[in-house]
């Protein structure tokens, strides 16, 4: 069994999360900052993991392929979970208001990046927006060993993820959402055409 697999258990996961990230909510509060809802609004958060960023007051739905992580995120948070590939959405076409992708991208080979932005695209409603938040490697050292270790095959500078949303229209928010030391995360959005 290797090291990562232990991360497949979502206590485990929670926990060295918490640890390694100094338990640091700076992006949590970052994210109601960013994105505006109400309780009409009909959010997508792909890739949610174990409901870390379930906090939103709307119809949320998250969807993740780990079916342990989707148990957990039942049983602890408010919202819909569904067992699902985020680069095969079984959703029909604008669907949601908003769709968001966070700290998934650096698990994720570039190809399947471009499967999974056009399934974001397409149940994206018209004039909705697709949020993508995702780790990149920091300017300083402790973050960048820890950074390392992440369980993540993709990581990526914030130029390499910069340039490859650029090629599927997005743009760059924060290449640093900033206080969330020893990391360092970069926001870009995508706003659909009417």
């Amino acid at each position: 069994m290797s090291f990562y697999k232990f991360f497949e258990n979502p206590k485990v996961y929670n926990f060295i999360t918490t640890v390694f990230s100094f338990n640091n909510k700076r992006l949590r509060r970052y994210l109601p900052e960013l994105i505006k809802v109400n309780k009409d609004i009909h959010l997508l958060d792909v890739g949610c993991g174990t409901g870390k960023y379930a906090i939103f007051s709307c119809r949320y739905i998250g969807i993740d392929p780990n079916k342990d992580y989707i148990d957990y995120a039942k049983k602890h948070h408010q919202g819909t979970f569904l067992e699902m590939d985020g680069a095969d959405l079984k959703f029909p076409d604008n669907t949601f208001d908003f769709v968001i992708n966070i700290s998934t991208l650096h698990h994720i080979s570039n190809e399947t990046i471009e499967k999974m932005i056009n399934e974001m695209k397409r149940v994206c409603k018209k004039d909705g927006y697709i949020y993508v938040i995702d780790a990149v490697y920091p300017k300083n050292l402790l973050g960048y060993l820890l950074f390392k270790l992440d369980r993540g095959h993709y990581r990526r500078t914030f130029e390499e993820l910069k340039n490859l949303l650029l090629n599927y229209n997005f743009r760059v928010i924060t290449g640093d959402v900033g206080k969330t030391f020893p990391y360092q995360w970069a926001v870009f959005s995508y706003k659909k055409s009417s």
